[in-house]
């Protein structure tokens, strides 16, 4: 009898080891989970810090951003901070901080990431009127690993991803996603509710392969360092100019300098320098605005802007688009915009919502997307700012 109560005992000890309870997962990684926006406050995401001074977002919470952020912590603290990279295609954005963080998340091992296991996501969603919770927690578990194109109002994610059933809203987009032991395996990017409330983040693969290019220090799970050619986290990354994003074409010009003895050839290499590098930052700042799209519905030949974070169309005074339609409900469908993304809504209309013939719930919009509601026809269009 006392060996099978020591055995038990000792099985009992062991899952303890191995697992941990959601709630000291919370705690432990909480700490290095942050909410990201600007001096505007108009828009906002979350993140989180990945060392000492780096922070982890989307691409598409910074598109939506200036290039001076600021990040708010659970404890209350704020960072400011630059954007220093930003990869539209994996959809993941770095920012330099400008004062060190004490926490950090550490990452599990890419190839342990299996579909079934548990996974916990955290960040920081709002409601239809704007509401933010901030610090969410939720719980699911990886149901596929998978390479694809993702097409989501007009940006074409091309990566890995993780399909989970940790929820996920708008306002989510840039937090981790953590294993059962607290240890990072992806940075969670969009949902799609027609798809059984399936939501998707970038897998920890693809995060690694840009930190590695950039020599940008992580920890692996287990006090094991990312490698040989990695910074120690508490390395200031001095290769980053905070004031623009890094152009390795300038990096590489600029590095010629140092072979260059004669004063006067030098002197010629600076003045093109110079010319070449407010001719890049002049480009760069025109594509940063055509990045910027902005959504509009056009009805009976006009344009209305989805100027709000949550549009609503219907026959009730209280609709931000009123339209005289008896086969309407008084408060029919509304827009969701989550930075670049829209999202339409029905709101238990009686006739339903139609989205270029087919009835839905809740989707994702695309450019010239047609919707019907009652006898009414919209066309959902999206457009450079």
């Amino acid at each position: 009898m006392r060996r099978l109560l020591l055995f038990i005992f000792i099985i009992s000890t062991t899952q303890f080891a191995f697992t941990q309870n959601a709630s000291v997962i919370f705690e432990k990684s909480v700490k290095a989970v942050g909410l990201i926006t600007d001096a505007s406050e108009s828009a906002f995401g979350s993140g989180f810090f990945i060392n000492s001074d780096i922070f982890i977002t989307n691409w598409h919470v910074v598109n939506s951003l200036s290039k001076s952020v600021k990040i708010k912590m659970k404890d209350g603290s704020i960072h400011t901070g630059k954007v220093i990279l930003a990869d539209r295609n994996k959809d993941i954005a770095i920012v330099k901080s400008q004062k060190n963080s004490n926490y950090y998340l550490k990452l599990s091992y890419p190839e342990k990431i299996k579909t079934g296991e548990k996974v916990y996501a955290i960040g920081n969603p709002s409601t239809a009127d704007f509401k933010v919770f901030e610090y969410n927690f939720t719980e699911g578990i990886i149901n596929n690993i998978a390479i694809d194109e993702f097409d989501i109002t007009e940006t074409i994610i091309k990566a890995k991803v993780i399909l989970h059933s940790a929820t996920i809203n708008p306002g989510n987009s840039g937090g981790p996603l953590i294993d059962s032991f607290g240890n990072l395996i992806g940075v969670n990017s969009f949902y799609y509710d027609q798809s059984n409330n399936m939501y998707f983040a970038i897998h920890l693969s693809e995060l690694i392969e840009i930190l590695d290019s950039e020599k940008i220090s992580y920890t692996f799970s287990g006090n094991d360092t990312s490698g040989t050619n990695q910074l120690k986290n508490n390395d200031s990354l001095k290769s980053y100019n905070q004031d623009e994003v890094k152009n390795e074409k300038i990096e590489k010009e600029t590095g010629l300098k140092t072979y260059v003895s004669f004063g006067i050839i030098l002197l010629g290499i600076v003045i093109i320098g110079i010319v070449i590098t407010v001719f890049i930052v002049i480009v760069l700042k025109k594509n940063k605005n055509k990045d910027i799209l902005k959504g509009s519905l056009i009805y009976n030949e006009k344009e209305f802007p989805i100027d709000k974070v949550v549009f609503r169309v219907g026959r009730e005074r209280n609709n931000d688009l009123i339209i005289e339609d008896m086969e309407m409900s008084r408060n029919h469908f509304e827009i969701i915009r989550d930075n670049y993304v829209y999202t339409i809504k029905d709101l238990n209309s009686k006739n339903g919502t139609l989205l270029n013939r087919n009835k839905i719930q809740s989707t994702i919009l695309k450019n010239n997307d047609s919707i019907k509601a009652g006898n009414s026809v919209f066309l959902f269009k999206v457009s450079n700012a």
